[in-house]
């Protein structure tokens, strides 16, 4: 597969994580509720107030309910990466190659926040658009050193 071509599907991969589920889906807990609580004594007749504490319980969140990637803040992240692949993709300048190494890095940032919050589907979708444009813009170097003997050129 061609450089380009790498570079087109991982931009695709960052477009399509926009809507993968990116929060765990944990649940929540209720909160607990303190009633007023009347009692009266049955042998001395004293009456008695109170309060009575019921706890919370905890409700399980449903999967597909969690806040895709365009609607969570990684879109911050997704969107500049998916457009700095895309335009490397199209054509190759330093500041591009520049751009597209820390859209990488900031996936690669993001694929193990995926994974530290247990979502698996997201954490893979970073793993492999970093796969795929990590060789191609890693494999050119972004500064070239400078020749003394003719001022105005780089070697590369």
């Amino acid at each position: 597969m061609t450089g380009p071509r790498r570079l087109a599907l991982a931009a695709l991969v960052c477009v399509l994580a926009l809507g993968l589920g990116w929060r765990g889906a944990s649940g929540r807990l209720l909160p607990g509720l303190i009633l007023p609580t009347t009692t009266i004594s049955p042998v001395t007749g004293d009456l008695w107030m109170g309060t009575h504490y019921y706890p919370g319980r905890w409700i399980e969140a449903d999967p597909m309910r969690a806040p895709r990637g365009h609607e969570s803040d990684v879109r911050v992240v997704l969107v500049p990466a998916a457009v700095a692949l895309g335009l490397l993709a199209h054509g190759r300048t330093h500041e591009r190659e520049r751009v597209a190494r820390v859209a990488v890095l900031a996936l690669a940032g993001i694929g193990l926040v995926a994974a530290g919050r247990g979502m698996p589907a997201a954490a893979l979708a970073m793993a492999l658009a970093v796969w795929l444009a990590a060789p191609v813009v890693g494999s050119v170097p972004v500064v070239g050193r400078w020749v003394s003997a003719s001022p105005g050129q780089r070697a590369v």
